[in-house]
């Protein structure tokens, strides 16, 4: 047993008082005369016996009394073997992302649980201690040291992050500044331990000449709604058609979730409400027909109720009127072709078909949508264009000539291509109604409509998707390449090969083709955590510099310039869920929305019984199962100091206290 302050223990000197106070009577005797004691004699032998007893026990009560009472002050305790805290270098990551606003038992939210910890923490040291507290913002300040005056100070300004961290990434954060130190340092981690944020935890690897403590923070209950996609029928919104916005739902606990009500807004104006009921660990679909006014730009906001975990009860996305789709069509004759006359509705294509031997290669990057039409060769300058254009996401539809060497396209389609001879005429099977391309095509389908039949000129074998196909099984139209961008068709359309450009079928393949080109513009929405997001910019200007901007200020994001695609990298520590403006030279060219990373609504946590598992190897390492803040405090001072014995030094010097009164009182 040792003491926190041994100097009270000269204190048990006062011990000595009681023993005077009982051995030298100070009062002075006084005689009493009666006219006959001699009957009282064996009355004062028994009376006095019984009252040397009961001074004997009053003197043992006041003396133990004042023992406990000094060891209250002297603090002993049983040393827990692990070293006392000396003044030196202590680490402090607080996890503070948009999951620890959860509640927990009776503490309100995670957060202010984990900051009173670090309270805790701050006053288990020496004054001269050295702190430096690091969040998930990574702001400068975490690399500095700190007194605990400060550190207290800073703790009352930390507020929730929509930044999410790995611990390896916290760990390696920290670990840069251990090579200043010289004394010993304490890494602590106090976070929700999410395991959809946190990361496996074998990729963290403990530093040897650190002592670690982990500090989970286990939530009241891990329920919680939230959106997990939203996507449009078609990708392709235009004022004419119609389309219905998708919404997928999911609840991560372990109760269904009942008629959940969900409003659309666009524009801050409610449009549209839907109800939905979401099974238990699941995931429920509900859509939205887009029949209100549509302006260019549209700002959309999904909301709904979920308590307690509300951040991610509003989700935000942006729906714009595509403008006119911009396709080029490359073909070696002068004739008006199939492709020509399907796209030669103005309102929604602007249509350019030029001959290749007078091509303005310039038009190219300036496309949305390629057709090369029945050219017989392809000439290598314009086989490399094509291929930055593909690659920079670019659209390509590739129609053969007969005669079309087939080796040619080996620099777009990394799969064998080979030439039909003599096949014979089949018609195209009926396509799956249930692939998103076909979305809304058929109002119903019958194995007995007459489809158009194909005499297949080429054949492969490997493809990304087929979308059309023979009734034999040979492919006829698939897309090709890593963002699914090339269409090749396995014949010509011509009449001796094919009357699928006079069939009914054709037009509706075309346009549907031609809307997945205006895809690749800038998403509907796009994630805080997202390192980089691209916006397709009609109009390059490599020289000018493009800024974001809402109500609460502007910022200037890190860019650079790839094709005709603007690509970020996003100030994720300024960035709020809500809606932001593309700006150039003070002109408005596009909205962009941003929504918290979805992986922060899954509240599955790591229990300190996983945590203690997986380092249990690690000696410097550990973990504390603690879920209130007296709890922390009672863990910690158990660690560091040991097993504290004042509480019952204080509890023990009452009783004697009062065992020396009921003994004055009662005992006769």
């Amino acid at each position: 047993m040792k003491f926190l302050h041994p100097g009270f223990l000269y204190a048990l000197a006062f011990l000595a008082i009681p023993v005077i106070i009982h051995l030298f009577n100070f009062r002075k005797a006084v005689k009493v005369y009666f006219s006959n004691t001699r009957f009282l004699k064996n009355v004062k032998e028994s009376t006095k016996s019984k009252r040397r007893l009961k001074h004997y026990l009053i003197l043992a009560s006041r003396m133990l009394f004042l023992f406990f009472l000094v060891m209250a002050f002297a603090q002993p305790y049983i040393p827990s073997g692990v070293d006392e805290p000396e003044a030196e270098n202590v680490y402090i990551y607080l996890d503070n992302s948009m999951s620890m606003s959860n509640a927990v038992s009776n503490e309100g939210r995670a957060l202010d649980l984990g900051l009173s910890f670090i309270d805790q923490i701050t006053r288990l040291y020496p004054g001269n201690t050295n702190f430096k507290l690091l969040t998930n913002a990574f702001d400068p300040s975490s690399q500095t040291f700190k007194t605990r005056d400060q550190i207290q100070e800073l703790v009352t300004e930390i507020e929730l992050s929509h930044v999410s961290r790995t611990m390896a990434e916290a760990y390696s954060r920290l670990q840069a500044d251990f090579g200043q130190s010289i004394t010993g340092k304490d890494v602590y981690f106090i976070s929700d331990f999410q395991k959809s944020t946190l990361g496996e935890l074998t990729d963290w690897k403990p530093d040897s000449i650190a002592n670690h403590f982990l500090v989970p923070i286990s939530f009241y209950n891990n329920h919680n709604v939230f959106i997990d996609s939203v996507y449009l029928a078609s990708p392709f919104l235009m004022a004419e058609e119609q389309n219905v916005l998708n919404v997928v739902l999911r609840n991560t606990g372990e109760e269904d979730i009942e008629d959940l009500m969900i409003k659309l807004f666009a524009n801050e104006v409610q449009t549209a409400t839907s109800s939905v009921t979401i099974p238990a660990s699941g995931t429920a679909e509900t859509s939205f027909r887009l029949s209100f006014t549509l302006q260019p730009f549209n700002r959309c906001r999904l909301s709904f109720e979920d308590f307690p975990v509300t951040f991610d009860n509003d989700f935000y996305f942006i729906l714009r009127l595509e403008d006119k789709v911009n396709i080029l069509e490359i073909k070696e004759t002068d004739q008006v072709t199939p492709v020509q006359k399907v796209y030669a509705n103005t309102r929604l294509f602007n249509f350019n078909s030029q001959n290749v031997r007078n091509l303005n290669y310039s038009l190219i990057d300036q496309s949305d949508l390629v057709v090369l039409h029945a050219l017989t060769s392809l000439d290598p300058s314009l086989s490399t264009i094509l291929q930055n254009y593909t690659r920079a996401g670019g659209d390509l539809i590739i129609i053969p000539a007969p005669g079309f060497d087939p080796a040619a396209l080996n620099v777009f389609i990394n799969t064998g291509i080979s030439v039909v001879p003599d096949a014979p005429d089949v018609a195209i099977a009926m396509p799956d109604a249930s692939n998103p391309f076909f979305y809304d095509v058929f109002e119903r389908t019958d194995e007995n409509f007459e489809m158009p039949k194909v005499r297949s000129l080429l054949n492969w074998n490997q493809d990304r998707f087929t979308l059309l196909q023979l009734r034999n099984g040979v492919r006829y139209l698939s897309t090709f390449g890593d963002r699914e961008n090339i269409y090749l068709f396995g014949s010509p359309l011509e009449d001796l090969f094919t009357n699928l450009h006079r069939h009914a079928l054709f037009v509706p393949v075309m346009y549907r083709i031609a809307s997945f080109s205006k895809e690749s513009n800038s998403g509907m929405y796009a994630s805080i955590n997202e390192p980089v997001v691209e916006v397709k910019i009609d109009s390059v200007a490599p020289q000018q510099i493009y800024k974001l901007r809402n109500d609460d200020g502007e910022w200037i994001p890190a860019q650079r310039i790839s094709g005709n695609q603007l690509i970020m990298e996003m100030p994720k520590f300024s960035i709020q869920p809500g809606f932001y403006e593309l700006i150039q030279e003070g002109k408005r060219i596009d909205i962009l929305a941003f929504n918290t990373d979805k992986k922060e609504s899954r509240l599955q946590q790591y229990l300190h019984t996983d945590l203690r598992t997986a380092f249990s190897q690690f000696e410097n390492v550990k973990v504390f199962d603690v879920s209130a803040e007296n709890e922390f405090n009672r863990e910690m001072q158990a660690y560091r100091t040991g097993i504290p014995l004042w509480k019952l030094a204080i509890i023990l010097s009452l009783f004697f206290l009062l065992t020396e009164t009921m003994i004055i009182r009662f005992v006769k």
